[in-house]
């Protein structure tokens, strides 16, 4: 039947038929389970939990998925799977990183949200080809919501370190989070995690004196999800956006008039937990967001909450619950806002110009030589590159810097660089 195409193809649309037919298997089952949540807590629950179930259920959730794929033929794509030479970079860093700190005999290494495995993956093959004495040094932790993530990690990671696999730490988020504080040493990265964390959905009518509302969900008569408007009560919500205006994170109360805006006390609670975790040390942050001011500016009236299913965006966010990715941009403002005391921020840039200023171009362009003897490599290295910093993709995503080791550092991240 498929006789016509390339065996790279059959397989794609083999594994696609098969995957489909799991999806659908296990779509109505989940729709049914939330459908019973929502009747036990009297006909409504809030988008916040419905986003959780969606995600996070430990059998039908988005996450826990076996299938869940990072790459370019998968759900999505974050950019440690676009080319190793990202998490090379990131190595690089670190080895600054250890320096500063004075090249203590232990390192703690720790990435949350580890997706495939792809970025400690390669960070570790750039330390230890770059600096074998900060390589002896070196501690990863492994952090996930997920055991089956956890899992594919340590494939991933076994199949480039076996060596050292039995010295990495694989641990799940809820366990890591409760911890005594006081890991020293630390360079912490979270790649894409803060985004994918529930929000609640909070309006403001359209006159300056509209009371407020939280988006809750219910189900219609044919049994289909839906909102359902609800005065806001949630006192932990009404805290905190009362606290961004008496923090002066923004300049009015938000929501501004006739706009809907997400609420991430999730990534607070979580942030406050880590900077409280770790004694000191660095916390790279790269992800999808604004500053609080840019985050709820009025004209951005439906927010940013989205829906993709396949590298597709799906503009219906209750359409396959567990099949579908559900994202909303970061509020870096409260992230650094609830970080601990002694916690402060020393930079917030495109990933574009943090990896020019850990030596993309450099990189990219020294070894004439090798270009010359790899055209196909160097043509992929070349490609990477550009998808990595391109402005309208992930190269506008931002790296938050936080730092409560030192003031005076100059981290090569956050180097201006013209090219």
């Amino acid at each position: 039947m498929y006789s016509s195409f390339p065996d790279k193809q059959l397989d794609a649309l083999e594994r696609l038929s098969t995957e489909t037919e799991s999806f659908l298997n296990n779509a109505a089952p989940f729709s049914e389970l939330i459908r019973n949540q929502i009747s036990a807590e009297g006909g409504v629950i809030s988008f916040r939990d419905y986003m959780d179930m969606a995600l996070n259920h430990p059998e039908f959730g988005y996450y826990a998925r076996p299938s869940l794929r990072f790459d370019s033929e998968g759900d999505f794509v974050t950019s440690p799977e676009i080319h190793p030479i990202y998490g090379g970079l990131w190595g690089r860093q670190i080895i600054e990183c250890w320096e500063a700190m004075g090249k203590p005999d232990l390192v703690n290494v720790v990435e949350i949200g580890g997706g495939s495995g792809a970025f400690i993956s390669a960070v570790l093959t750039w330390i230890r080809e770059s600096s074998a004495d900060c390589f002896s040094c070196v501690n990863v932790t492994v952090v996930d919501g997920s055991d089956i993530r956890l899992e594919q990690q340590k494939q991933k990671i076994e199949m480039a370190h076996p060596d050292i696999l039995g010295q990495i730490d694989f641990i799940l988020l809820e366990q890591w989070l409760v911890q005594d504080g006081n890991l020293k040493n630390v360079i912490l990265f979270c790649n894409e995690f803060f985004d994918a964390l529930p929000v609640h959905l909070i309006e403001r009518g359209p006159e300056p004196n509209s009371s407020l509302h939280e988006l809750f969900v219910t189900v219609d008569d044919d049994q289909n999800f839906q909102y359902k408007k609800q005065p806001l009560s949630n006192p932990e919500v009404i805290g905190h956006l009362d606290s961004l205006y008496e923090a002066d994170l923004v300049t009015t109360p938000v929501p501004s008039p006739g706009t809907r805006i997400e609420v991430n006390l999730e990534a607070c609670k979580v942030m406050s937990a880590i900077t409280g975790i770790v004694e000191n040390g660095y916390i790279f942050v790269s992800d999808y967001g604004y500053i609080t001011e840019e985050l709820y500016a009025s004209w951005r009236t439906t927010g940013t909450l989205m829906a993709f299913r396949k590298q597709n965006v799906e503009h219906d966010l209750f359409r396959l619950p567990g099949l579908t990715d559900i994202t909303a941009h970061v509020d870096f403002g409260s992230l650094v806002k609830a970080t601990d005391v002694g916690w402060h921020q020393q930079g917030l840039v495109s990933q574009a110009e943090t990896l020019l200023g850990l030596g993309l171009y450099e990189m990219v362009n020294s070894d004439t030589a090798w270009a010359r003897a790899n055209p196909e490599r160097f043509l992929a290295l070349r490609q990477a590159a550009e998808r990595l910093c391109d402005p309208s993709g992930l190269g506008r995503i931002r790296v938050l810097v936080l730092n409560n080791y030192s003031l005076e550092d100059d981290l090569m991240c956050l180097k201006k660089v013209l090219v």
